[in-house]
C-alpha cells in the first residue's frame, strides 16, 4: 500500500486537486481510467460500478499481463526455434546431397555414383526453387511480423520513464523505422504487391519523413510497374530534386522514355491531340465564316438604311 502512496500520481483532471485511487477495468470505456474519488462523486464510470477497483487491484492486473506477455514471448520463442529446427534439417540434408568428399566417392559403387551424378546436374534447379519458395515465405512472415506490430500498435505506446532515454534514441530510431520500411517496402514489390507498397510507402512519408529520397524512389518503381507511367515520372522527379545524381530515379526515368508501351501511349495522346486541334481549327474557321456573315448582313443593312438609297430606289421604281 506505501507504494501506492508513494506514487501521488495526480488526476488528470485538473480541477480537481486530487490523487488518483481508482482504476476502471471496462473494456468499452472511453473516460479517463485512471481518477480520482472527485471524480467518482461527479459520476464518472457510473454506468460500470462493478469494474472499478483499488490501486491495488491495478498492480496486480498489470503484474498478471507481464506474466502473460512473457509466456506469449515464450510461445513466439517456440515457434521460432521451430522454424531454426527446421532450418537445420534443411541445412543438414545439403550438406549430406551436395557436399561430398573425396572419401565418400570413394566408397560409392557404379549405381550410387550415377545416382549422386544425375542430382548434381539438377542442382541448379533445385537450389533456385529452394530460394525462391525460402524467400517468398521469410518477406511474406516479415510483412505479416510488421503489419501485427502496425496493427496492435506495439511500437507506439511510450511510458514515462522511457521518455529520456528514448529522446536520444530518436534519430536511430527514425532511421530504423526508414529502413523497415525500406525492406518492407521492397519486399512487397518483389511479390508484385505493388498497391500494397504504394500504401506502405505513404505512410513512412507521412509519419516518418516528408523527403525521403529512397521512398520516392520506391513508390516510381511501383507505378511504373503498375504501368502508371506519368504518375512514376513525377515521384522520380521528386527524388531527383533532392538528389539529382539518384541513379535508381534516373534509370526510372529512362526505362518509361525508352519504353515501347510509353512510346505507345504519347503516340496515341498525340494522335488525339492532333485530332482535337483539327476539330479546334475547324470551329474557328466556322466561327470567323459566322463573323464576316454577319458583319456582311449588317452592312447591307446600314446602306439600306441610307436615304440616299432609299430615294435613288424610289425614282428607279417610278421610271419602272
Amino acid at each position: 500500500m506505501n507504494k501506492i502512496i508513494d506514487l501521488q500520481i495526480k488526476c488528470s483532471n485538473k480541477e480537481h486537486d486530487s490523487f488518483v485511487q481508482l482504476a476502471c477495468f471496462n473494456e468499452n470505456c472511453k473516460a479517463n481510467r485512471i481518477y480520482c474519488l472527485e471524480c467518482l462523486r461527479l459520476g464518472y464510470h457510473s454506468v460500470h460500478p462493478n469494474e472499478q477497483y483499488d490501486l491495488i487491484k491495478l498492480l496486480q492486473f498489470i503484474k498478471q499481463i507481464r506474466q502473460k506477455s512473457d509466456e506469449l514471448i515464450k510461445q513466439l520463442s517456440s515457434c521460432i526455434e521451430k522454424i531454426n529446427l527446421s532450418f537445420s534439417i534443411l541445412s543438414q540434408g545439403l550438406k549430406q546431397k551436395y557436399q561430398l568428399s573425396e572419401d565418400q566417392i570413394q566408397r560409392f559403387d557404379a549405381k550410387q555414383l550415377n545416382q549422386a551424378l544425375d542430382q548434381m546436374l539438377k542442382y541448379n534447379e533445385t537450389a533456385g526453387k529452394i530460394l525462391l519458395d525460402v524467400g517468398n515465405c521469410s518477406k511474406e512472415t516479415f510483412i505479416q511480423l510488421n503489419k501485427i506490430s502496425t496493427q496492435f500498435e506495439l511500437n507506439e505506446l511510450i511510458y514515462c520513464d522511457q521518455i529520456e532515454q528514448q529522446k536520444g534514441q530518436a534519430q536511430d530510431l527514425e532511421g530504423q523505422n526508414q529502413l523497415n520500411t525500406k525492406i518492407l517496402a521492397t519486399s512487397l514489390i518483389e511479390l508484385n504487391k505493388y498497391n500494397d507498397a504504394i500504401i506502405c510507402i505513404d505512410k513512412a512519408l507521412l509519419l516518418l519523413d516528408s523527403n525521403h529520397v529512397k521512398s520516392f524512389y520506391l513508390k516510381a518503381k511501383s507505378l511504373l510497374n503498375l504501368r502508371h507511367y506519368n504518375d512514376a515520372i513525377t515521384w522520380a522527379d521528386k527524388a531527383l530534386l533532392i538528389d539529382s545524381k539518384h541513379i535508381d530515379s534516373l534509370c526510372i526515368k529512362g526505362k518509361i522514355c525508352y519504353s515501347p508501351m510509353y512510346q505507345q501511349v504519347l503516340q496515341d495522346r498525340l494522335a488525339i491531340i492532333k485530332k482535337h486541334l483539327l476539330l479546334l481549327n475547324k470551329l474557328c474557321y466556322q466561327i470567323q465564316s459566322m463573323r464576316y456573315q454577319q458583319k456582311q448582313k449588317l452592312y447591307v443593312k446600314q446602306i439600306l438604311n441610307r436615304k440616299v438609297f432609299q430615294q435613288v430606289d424610289y425614282q428607279v421604281i417610278l421610271i419602272l
